[in-house]
């Protein structure tokens, strides 16, 4: 095992350079990691050194925005003295490969009383880097100036001006030329030259270097402007070697041993002409070969023979096919040229497949409970007629869960062979169980060659789809909230009933589970009233709804309960109430008051009496369930949120002897929203009014004076009951007054 230095790369400023004496040149650097492409950091050795004219180093700075290791900031060229000088960069990291840059630096001696300038003025096309494409005109201005001293720049005739093309090493491309007589005023130049001269290849990238001087004037900095020769698009189709016209989709299917003939066309993208004397080829896994022109299409076209008997062995193949020529970009067929080669000579296809395959691999997907049949013809290649009266027959096994046969689950059979010779195969698939079935089927005839269909059967589960409460929900601690699903059959659209399963799961804050009733007029699975007993917090409630033959439904609901926001607190706090005791003292027509206040708090500081944006009394039975409307306190303040409220037991359909719950809630929102707080519970009890019955003379009116008869039996007489309010003596109507004694009531 040989472990290595991980391979890195370095870019930056690799030179050669020549700037004038007192100019900055900077140098930059990327230290990369070739293998995950990042910059290489907190290195062991990162320094650069130079000598020359003079020499001394140091340690190199690392920008971490740029990703970047640089030497200016703490050197600077202009402070050099001008001659040849010799740089020599360093990086390295244990476990990484050092790099070692060395770049020459020329520093020109400027005499700094008369000096000359080249400068470039306009260019075509525009964008030198990507718009010029070999064969192409190129066209460049320029001017020469001289300065003496702080005189301003003047137009001035150079002594020498030449043109130099160099390659992307800088290596010089052609012989210089003289641009001396390319002048149209004083100074100015223009320059047109063809990228199909000076042997520039597309494809490549290039510098046009310009040189100048003046006797007894400083040499300007040359002119140096790269520029990129772009190869000739081209495009390549392929064509019926008979018709000539193009392959409507690149792919072929052909018999084994055949021989075919292929037309290539390779023109010119742009201007569509055809590209002449290009080497085409084409290459696949069984040899290779040469095409030719074809003269009889014309120029441009190549052709060659295909014999499909040079494989080994049947199959789909891809026929590379490439043109070449240079300046020109290289030809390839859009998509790629795909070819199959089938076997011969008999066919097994269900019916309606014109599949020219020797096997036929058949896949079918069908829902549990249903019947399904599955044709097949049986045909000979040569005369394409069905073969009648063949041995016909299949054998199933069914597979467990990762393909492998289950012991005893299989069956033998036969196909039967219809009135117009289909071969037909009757599984009973109504019957089958949901899983995965490998069957074999294979048809025989003496001097036909036997085939066989790998047929794999799926039965799945019926689709169902499950609609209702799916979430997400957010609601208030307190809260009841209901959940509803139905779960349906895809393919009937009818309702899932009598499920092995109907349950759910809860975890959160708090736990449990239990299973979901169904309602069967409605059609649906619910759950009510699980909330309103559950505390603030997060929850994730599980629904489960599965029968067999029916896909599974697992629906998970994420249920948010709020209580507490700790910034903005609101309260609700009881002050008094009328009368004292609620439990004891209130009966039925009594008015009773409460009153009590509001109160908001910003975090830690006091607690301020406010105004609530909304606030509310609902009435509660024993059970908790409301007792009419919800009534509108808003408008019984006394004075910034102190509240009073009365109101009468005779409303509400209150009933003597029952107890019953106040629930006050409140909320505050002013330009945010406030905690509302935990509603204010009152608990009171409604007495029945107080009543006296007094026993009264049927004839006078009078009571007994004391509730003790005597009279003779199989007598009549008549009895007077009064029934008033004890308190107020008020009489009492529309009672419902009944007698019970030994003898009947």
């Amino acid at each position: 095992l040989a472990i290595e230095d991980r391979l890195t790369s370095v870019n930056g400023s690799l030179g050669p350079f020549i700037i004038n004496l007192y100019e900055t040149l900077n140098f930059t650097y990327s230290y990369t990691d070739n293998l995950t492409s990042t910059s290489i950091t907190n290195l062991d050795t990162q320094s650069y050194s130079y000598t020359g004219t003079a020499s001394d180093g140091g340690s190199l700075v690392y920008d971490s925005n740029k990703e970047v290791y640089y030497i200016n900031g703490i050197f600077d060229t202009a402070n050099l003295f001008s001659g040849n000088y010799t740089f020599t960069i360093t990086f390295d990291k244990e476990n990484y490969t050092s790099q070692v840059v060395v770049v020459s630096l020329v520093i020109t001696f400027i005499a700094v009383d008369y000096r000359t300038n080249l400068t470039l003025i306009s260019q075509n096309p525009s964008n030198f880097l990507t718009d010029i494409y070999w064969r192409d005109n190129v066209t460049i201005s320029f001017n020469f100036k001289t300065k003496y001293q702080s005189d301003p720049q003047e137009l001035a005739h150079p002594t020498t001006i030449s043109l130099q093309f160099l390659d992307d090493s800088f290596t010089t491309v052609g012989s210089p030329i003289n641009l001396i007589n390319y002048n149209i005023s004083m100074g100015n130049y223009s320059y047109t030259f063809n990228t199909s001269q000076f042997i520039l290849i597309g494809g490549e990238s290039y510098y046009i270097n310009i040189l100048a001087s003046k006797t007894g004037w400083t040499p300007p900095a040359p002119l140096l402007i790269p520029f990129n020769v772009q190869s000739v698009s081209t495009d390549l189709t392929i064509h019926n070697y008979t018709t000539g016209t193009e392959l409507p989709s690149y792919t072929l299917t052909e018999y084994w041993n055949q021989t075919l003939g292929l037309t290539i066309y390779f023109r010119e993208s742009i201007s569509s002409d055809p590209i002449t004397n290009a080497a085409v080829t084409y290459s696949w896994a069984f040899g290779s070969g040469q095409l030719s022109p074809d003269g009889f299409n014309g120029p441009g076209y190549y052709s060659f023979f295909f014999d499909t008997g040079n494989a080994t062995e049947v199959g789909t193949y891809t026929i590379t096919i490439l043109a070449v020529k240079q300046n020109f970009t290289n030809g390839v067929p859009s998509p790629s040229l795909i070819i199959t080669i089938i076997n011969r000579p008999t066919l097994l296809r269900p019916t309606g497949s014109n599949s020219s395959d020797s096997v036929i691999f058949i896949s079918e997907k069908i829902y549990a409970l249903e019947t399904e049949y599955f044709e097949f013809n049986y045909t000979d290649v040569f005369t394409s007629e069905i073969i009648k009266n063949a041995v016909a027959s299949y054998n199933w096994q069914k597979l467990d869960g990762i393909g492998v046969p289950i012991p005893g689950e299989n069956k033998i059979g036969t196909l039967n062979e219809s009135a117009g010779n289909i071969y037909i195969l009757d599984l009973d698939t109504e019957l089958m169980e949901v899983g995965e079935y490998f069957i074999l089927i294979t048809l025989d005839k003496l001097n036909y060659e036997l085939r066989s269909s790998v047929f794999s059967l799926i039965i799945e589960d019926r689709i169902t789809i499950i609609n209702g409460s799916l979430g997400p929900f957010s609601i208030n601690m307190g809260v009841a909230m209901n959940f509803t699903f139905s779960y349906t059959d895809n393919l009937t659209s009818t309702s899932v009933t009598n499920l092995d399963t109907q349950s759910y799961t809860y975890n959160g804050t708090a736990s449990g589970a239990g299973s979901l009733g169904y309602d069967p007029t409605d059609e649906v699975y619910y759950l009510n009233n699980l909330t309103a007993s559950l505390l603030n917090g997060t929850y994730t409630i599980t629904f489960t709804l599965d029968k067999e033959n029916y896909t599974s439904q697992v629906v998970v609901v994420s249920l948010v309960i709020t209580f507490v926001n700790t910034d903005y607190k609101t309260f609700l706090t009881f002050i008094s109430q009328n009368p004292s005791n609620l439990l004891t003292d209130i009966f039925w027509r009594e008015n009773v008051t409460i009153s009590f206040n509001f109160t908001s708090r910003f975090q830690l500081e006091t607690i301020n009496l406010a105004h609530p944006t909304t606030i509310s009394l609902q009435f509660l039975d024993e059970s908790l369930d409301a007792v009419g409307l919800s009534i509108n306190l808003i408008i019984y303040n006394t004075s910034i949120g102190n509240y009073t409220y009365t109101f009468n037991t005779s409303q509400f359909s209150f009933i003597g002897d029952e107890s019953y719950w106040m629930r006050i809630s409140a909320s505050l929102f002013n330009l945010t929203e406030w905690t509302p707080p935990t509603p204010l519970l009152i608990f009171f009890k409604v007495h029945s009014v107080l009543t006296d019955l007094t026993i009264h003379n049927y004839t006078t009116g009078t009571e007994f004076p004391s509730y003790t008869l005597t009279e003779y039996w199989n007598q009549t007489f008549g009895i007077i009951f009064y029934f008033k309010e004890l308190i107020s003596s008020s009489a009492i109507t529309n009672a419902a007054v009944t007698y019970v004694w030994a003898f009947g009531s």
